[in-house]
């Protein structure tokens, strides 16, 4: 019955523009989930204004589960991308020291056959 009285955004996806915003922080580092509320409710004031959206949207004012779940993402994403970045470099190291061992024979100046 609670859900009547809340409207039908309070158990919708949290809008592309707040998640965007929260991976943001996120990307700066800060996770705490209050802390990303109490920025998130300043960031939509910002936009909105004195219409800003009810408290109880969540499209607009995740929960802090959502929020936590957003944050393990982002941080899953950005990990994967650093892992990403220290194979490449792996990879290129070895084609120097490859290439530094061959002499230059059969390699180019990049590292290609």
């Amino acid at each position: 019955m609670l859900e009547c009285h809340q409207g039908p955004d309070h158990r919708k996806k949290a809008n592309e523009v707040t998640i965007n915003h929260i991976r943001h922080l996120v990307n700066e580092n800060i996770t705490q989930p209050r802390e990303i509320q109490r920025n998130v409710k300043m960031f939509v004031k910002s936009i909105f204004g004195s219409r800003r959206p009810s408290d109880i949207n969540r499209r607009f004012y995740p929960s802090r589960e959502e929020i936590r779940k957003i944050v393990y993402r982002e941080k899953k994403r950005l990990m994967e991308g650093k892992l990403d970045q220290e194979l490449l470099a792996e990879k290129n190291m070895a084609r120097l020291l490859l290439n530094v061992h061959d002499n230059g024979q059969g390699m180019d100046s990049i590292g290609n056959i």
